[in-house]
């Protein structure tokens, strides 16, 4: 009997591996403040439609909405970024803030971090808000960018928007690029001290911290 019991959970577990949730362990500073170096982080798999292995055909599928986190597959590495405009969005990126459909994203005020060259902002954009990492000095943001997002594409943004040490901060992908949605850091540890939290070790107040 504790051998089926056994066999079952192992079943269970690379079930729920193989088809519902994902475990990353996040390498660097690009999704600062959401997300610093250091973090575990699980995503489900099934966030945006149930898709197997053998197939190609997506049960249950649903979008992903402004504002939500998303990891992604590119070029054989995953990646996790911020959705910032959906299917048929006008988007527009000068001088370090987003318009969308012509509605301009609002910036509270910086917040100075340990480095003076970066400043933490508020945004709020129509449909979601979330603080932002980037440069104290906006003319050394990204040059400008305009496009019109087609059918299956959306554009994703880091929420470190320093272009120095992330140059891909934001881009378009394609809907089926996704494989996933980051909803929870589990364990967080580091081996020397970050600007975020200014910690070293396990991180005791980021685990079980809800992403969003």
């Amino acid at each position: 009997m504790k051998y089926a019991i056994v066999v079952s959970a192992i079943i269970l577990a690379l079930f729920s591996r193989a088809f519902l949730v994902s475990v990353y362990k996040v390498p660097s500073h690009t999704m600062a403040p959401t997300i610093i170096s250091g973090d575990f982080v699980f995503a489900l798999q099934t966030s945006y439609g149930i898709k197997f292995p053998w197939s190609q055909e997506v049960y249950f599928a649903s979008r992903p909405q402004r504002g939500d986190l998303v990891a992604f597959l590119k070029d054989s590495k995953i990646f996790i970024k911020r959705v910032v405009a959906i299917e048929q969005d006008k988007l527009e990126y000068a001088g370090g803030e987003f318009t969308i459909n012509s509605e301009k994203c609002v910036y509270g005020p910086p917040q100075a971090l340990e480095t003076a060259e970066l400043s933490l902002v508020e945004e709020k954009c129509a449909d979601f808000s979330n603080k932002v990492i980037r440069p104290s000095d906006l003319s050394k943001s990204p040059q400008t960018q305009k496009l019109k997002l087609e059918n299956s594409q959306i554009f994703v943004a880091s929420d470190n928007r320093s272009s120095e040490n992330n140059p891909n901060m934001a881009e378009t992908i394609a809907l089926d690029q996704i494989i996933g949605k980051p909803v929870l850091v589990w364990m967080s540890y580091s081996s020397t001290q970050d600007f975020i939290s200014k910690s070293l070790g396990v991180r005791w107040n980021r685990i079980l911290t809800k992403l969003q």
